[in-house]
């Protein structure tokens, strides 16, 4: 698909598309695109196996026409599918025709036996599509018809004055069931343009064609000005008793940030400031004048030529857009130059050239994308890396109405009918001058250079860029603005207002309940937002009020420090003896930050010492809370939001790990390390209860149930489950617990922040699961990635070491220090295939000829240099108190460290003591396992059953997939590598057992084995391909141990391409 097109067919109510070229299979996954529509597919058929498919038809008809059956329905016959719809009482018939050229006058049959069958004098008709018949200017219009003869004229006018047989067959199916043919006579096509342009010449063979009574709702046909294809796409416009008035309020278009113009934005914008008089206490007038001038900035700055056009190709440039533009003149010089010869020519050069044009900057972009992916250092960021490489899914939404939304999440977000707040009473008392001083430029520019570009905005539908790169002067007004807001604790309500985006979790796509909210605000409170949490987050720090339990959403703690907590607290434990366990409570709360009351909140705040202006304006910012929905047909009604911390706002992490900080302080129990307690774990809203016996996590369970029911928190029991840490044995006959009167339930394996613990934890499931993961990660791509030639293989290996980086070794702190063969086998099976080896190929071959390394080194690599941190850190931070009781006890990690120190021969210690000592004995150990894994792998080859591959140089790597600059192409080295393993699949293969083997040369009478040897330099019918490449009839095993180390690789790679086409010809001639 060419850019732009997408778009071009959403501006439709109704579309019929032909020749899509479109499997059944691939349905899906072009279905995204046409979101908002209702689709009836027609699958295009292979004649072979990798032939390109031909044929397929997609009808389309917007949601809102279709939903209710009185306005339009699909409707299948026997050969044809058609339209049916009922605008203003009249029933009318839309017949899409594709006659396909090759079998015109079978389709052509079928076309007319649906009408004489089916034609009903109660329905009008509209026949269009591409009928491969040129009618010249013939059927003109009687006058005693019925119409409106300002919509259309007697006589036809064409730009094709040429007719055929097959264009009077079609005249004379018009004229059975009268039709009228549109082209060349109504609004909008009353000069008959030409509607096919292409090599062959030029023409009009797509029609429109319709009963009297379509004709009178019909007000517009026109052909299209697109060069989407040779085919120009063909128009009508209708009157309709259709309207979405009433039903939702419509969203402003995203203004389009271009950076490439950000410099005349910033003087533009710059100049406006200083034009207009500023009364910084008016606030609503001045957020006004503030948003209006970027609008005015943004607009007066703009280019044609200032940023790409949005498209669906990412690879898409103005290079292209340029060559579309200069293809799109063409086109109209044409239609304005009465079919000159000379033009057309031009136009089809044109075209050739823009799509050549696409075609280099399509290869080009997957080179630069490359790079990028080695950049990639989250498995968020690199899954939109490859939602930006496939193009942007379109979100699938269900047959919900506006009403339907609003109503759910207004709920969702309401106080329960017994919750009474008295907000007089509501008083907050503390002065801070950390909180309280005015904000300055620095605390503004910090916030706007630490913001995320490319998000969606809010309701006014400026993105943040536009106040990032904004002139001094704007911003000045802009804090002024925030400080005189901040003085007096007003906010105007635009700041309150947030645009809801329901996303499909799981489940019914028709149910609400399987949807989460995605919430935006504009983009100037979210800058406020962040001022406000960079005064909160220094007098957090400043006091120390966050617990030591809390790693969610704070500088310098993560997931992996509460999994690496949690993990050495249960090692720790099962070394105190074999019957000893531990005992958690894995807890899941329902919609925790949509369930924060705001005065249970702010009575938090106030209590940790919070000042009284923070509070008040906070409090003013919540009590203007609303929102609406954007749902298929646009916004819907808006709503208060009366609980909740604010969706989308950078403040809301804070405030709820602040809301629930003193959780661990209402447990009573724990499991000890040390003179160290630790009763729970908290990433955020994730909670880990734990303790070392059955009664003691009754006792916190029952103290977590004391404290949800006084800060109005809910417990999701669904998801919400118990897991006993133990080395083995079954769980006892008591080992029961309840949550309030419910019983809660007992799990074997438990996925906490990613990571699929079992009692036991083993990671085997675990790294099973991210294997399969890593795995779908490539397929997503391959495509459109992988299975480019264009792109390199070192590309190719970033983009697979991005994947393992993200996906594969999540969390190998914790587990990084073993090694797992599911884990090598997603990087030896990656190789396998991008390099098109078979899968008996031994893993000592492909670590040697593609010289890569086990990602074990990555991972024992990540290991350590996590242990290294945690041993710095301060004395008081979990992870270290449980990493130096770990050593002290050698268990988990350390006794396994020490033990492949000694497998290696690597002299180290873990000398808590001595710091330097740790870093570089944990350094040595890297070392030394990589050079005792490529002594492993020598002595593996030099004892392979391939006798020939231990004779070679080990040191040439053929598929080194870290060499940005190969001398040969990829195939020249695949054929290089499979001769030198022996993986060609001759009928010597030394891999198989004896049993399996078929030695003997296929071809020649030699009676010798035909291995690589046989083939490359002795067997006497492949002599003449031999002798072609290099200029020997027979060449010396020493000739071809040279060839094999990376001699003639080009005359090599030529003698393979021949002689083993040659060898399968004769092989299935002669069924040897």
């Amino acid at each position: 698909m060419f850019p732009k097109f997408f778009e071009y067919v959403k501006l439709h109510d109704m579309f019929f598309l032909f020749e899509t070229h479109v499997v059944s299979e691939n349905f899906d996954k072009y279905s995204r695109y046409f979101a908002g529509f209702e689709l009836k597919w027609m699958g295009a058929l292979k004649s072979s196996k990798y032939g390109r498919p031909s044929g397929g038809m997609l009808w389309g008809v917007r949601y809102n026409l279709i939903k209710n059956n009185n306005y339009c329905r699909f409707v299948e016959h026997e050969y044809l599918n058609v339209v049916k719809c009922n605008f203003l009482g009249k029933n009318i018939v839309f017949v899409p025709v594709y006659l396909n050229c090759n079998k015109w006058e079978n389709e052509y049959d079928i076309l007319y036996s649906f009408f004489r069958e089916n034609f009903d004098e109660n329905y009008e008709y509209v026949m269009i599509g591409d009928m491969n018949g040129r009618i010249g200017n013939k059927q003109p219009l009687s006058h005693d018809l019925n119409i409106d003869l300002g919509r259309y004229t007697v006589d036809r006018k064409t730009k094709d004055s040429k007719s055929n047989c097959r264009g009077d067959r079609l005249l004379a199916l018009c004229d059975d069931f009268q039709m009228f043919v549109l082209n060349g006579r109504c609004t909008g096509d009353l000069n008959g343009e030409i509607t096919f342009m292409g090599g062959p010449g030029s023409s009009v063979v797509d029609l429109c064609c319709a009963t009297v009574g379509a004709m009178d709702r019909i007000t517009r046909c026109e052909v299209g000005a697109e060069v989407f294809s040779d085919h120009m796409p063909l128009v009508i416009s209708m009157i309709s008793d259709y309207s979405s008035q009433g039903v939702a309020m419509q969203l402003l278009p995203r203004i389009p940030w271009q950076q490439k113009t950000r410099k005349e934005y910033a003087g533009v914008l710059s100049e406006l400031v200083e034009s207009r008089t500023w009364d910084h206490s008016r606030h609503e007038e001045t957020v006004y004048s503030l948003v209006n001038i970027v609008r005015e900035a943004a607009e007066s700055s703009s280019t044609s030529n200032g940023g790409p056009p949005d498209a669906r190709k990412p690879w898409w440039n103005w290079d292209c857009a340029k060559a579309r533009r200069k293809s799109y003149a063409l086109l109209n010089l044409h239609r304005s130059s009465n079919d000159s010869q000379i033009v057309r020519e031009a136009y089809v050069q044109a075209n050739s050239e823009y799509k050549s044009i696409c075609r280099r900057r399509e290869r080009e972009f997957y080179s630069e994308v490359a790079i990028r992916f080695a950049a990639v250092r989250d498995v968020k960021e690199f899954w939109q890396l490859v939602g930006f490489v496939r193009g942007s899914k379109v979100r699938r939404m269900g047959d919900i109405s506006l009403d339907q939304w609003a109503d759910h999440f207004q709920a969702q977000w309401k106080l329960p009918l017994l919750v009474e707040i008295d907000a007089v009473q509501m008083e907050f008392c503390h002065r801070v001058d950390l909180i309280d001083k005015p904000f300055d430029m620095d605390e503004l520019q910090a916030v706007l250079g630490g913001a995320k570009e490319n998000k969606a905005p809010g309701i006014d539908r400026i993105p943040v860029e536009f106040y990032k790169f904004a002139p001094d002067n704007y911003l000045q007004r802009m804090l002024d603005l925030f400080n005189s807001m901040y003085d007096t604790g007003s906010v105007p309500q635009d700041f309150g207002t947030s645009i809801v985006f329901p996303l499909h979790k799981k489940g019914d796509i028709n149910d609400v309940k399987c949807y989460r909210g995605l919430s935006f605000i504009n983009s100037m409170a979210k800058i406020l937002a962040g001022l406000l949490l960079g005064r909160l987050q220094s007098f957090v720090d400043s006091r120390n009020i966050m617990s030591e339990a809390q790693t969610g959403f704070r500088k310098g703690y993560s997931t992996v420090d509460a999994i690496f907590t949690l993990t050495n607290l249960v090692h720790l434990q099962f070394s105190k003896g074999p019957r000893k366990k531990v005992f958690a409570f894995f807890v899941d709360y329902r919609g925790a930050f949509d369930r924060v009351r705001h005065d249970l909140l702010f009575e938090k705040l106030d209590n940790m010492g919070v000042s009284q202006k923070f509070l008040k304006f906070l409090s003013a910012m919540y009590g203007i809370g609303r929102a609406t929905v954007w749902g298929r047909e646009g916004l819907s009604r808006y709503f208060d939001v009366e609980q909740g911390v604010k969706q989308g706002c950078l403040l809301s992490p804070l405030l709820f790990a602040l809301f629930i900080n003193d959780l661990t302080d209402a447990l009573v129990c724990g499991v000890a390390v040390g003179s160290q307690v630790i009763p729970a774990l908290l990433y955020a809203d994730d909670v880990v209860v734990v303790a070392e016996s059955r009664e003691d996590l009754q006792r916190n369970i029952d103290a977590l149930h004391g404290y949800c029911t006084r800060w109005s928190l809910e417990v999701n029991l669904e998801k919400s489950k118990i897991v006993v840490f133990r080395r083995g044995g079954r769980l006892a006959g008591q080992d029961k617990w309840y949550y309030g009167s419910n019983e809660l339930d007992i799990v074997s394996s438990f996925r906490y922040l990613g990571v699929s613990l079992t009692p036991a934890l083993s990671f085997t499931g675990h790294l099973r699961d991210k294997a399969s993961a890593s795995k779908t990660a490539i397929n997503s791509i391959y495509r459109s990635f992988f299975k480019q030639n264009s792109i390199p293989i070192n590309a190719k290996y970033k983009v697979f070491m991005a994947a393992v980086r993200t996906i594969l070794t999540y969390a190998a702190q914790i587990w990084g220090y073993k090694y797992y063969g599911v884990v090598e086998q997603v990087q030896i099976q990656f190789v396998k295939m991008i390099c098109s080896l078979p899968l008996n190929t031994p893993n000592y071959m492909v670590y040697l000829e593609a010289d890569v390394d086990p990602v074990f080194f990555f991972t024992l690599a990540l290991h350590c240099g996590y242990i290294k941190k945690v041993l710095k850190m301060p004395e008081s931070r979990f992870p270290k108190i449980v990493a130096l009781e770990a050593i002290n006890k050698n268990t988990s990690w350390a006794k396994e460290l020490r033990n492949l120190a000694g497998r290696v021969g690597c002299a180290f210690d873990l000398d808590v003591c001595n710091l330097r000592q740790c870093d570089s004995h944990l350094d040595s150990l890297l070392a030394a396992c990589k050079v005792t894994h490529r002594d492993e792998i020598m002595v593996r080859a030099l004892q392979s059953s391939n006798l020939l591959y231990s004779q070679l140089d080990l040191n040439v790597h053929p598929l080194d997939m870290k060499n940005e600059r190969p001398e040969h192409p990829l195939y020249v080295r695949r054929w290089l590598v499979k001769l030198r393993g022996s993986l060609l699949g001759l009928n010597h293969r030394p891999f198989l057992p004896l049993a399996d083997r078929r030695e003997d040369c296929s071809m020649c009478n030699m009676r010798e084995l035909e291995d690589v040897h046989h083939f490359l330099g002795v067997c006497p019918v492949l002599g003449e391909f031999r002798y072609a490449c290099f200029g020997s009839w027979v060449l010396t095993r020493e000739r071809v141990i040279t060839i094999l180390n990376g001699d003639c690789m080009g005359q090599m790679a030529k003698y393979c391409s021949v002689a083993w086409r040659y060898r399968a010809e004769l092989v299935r001639e002669f069924n040897w």
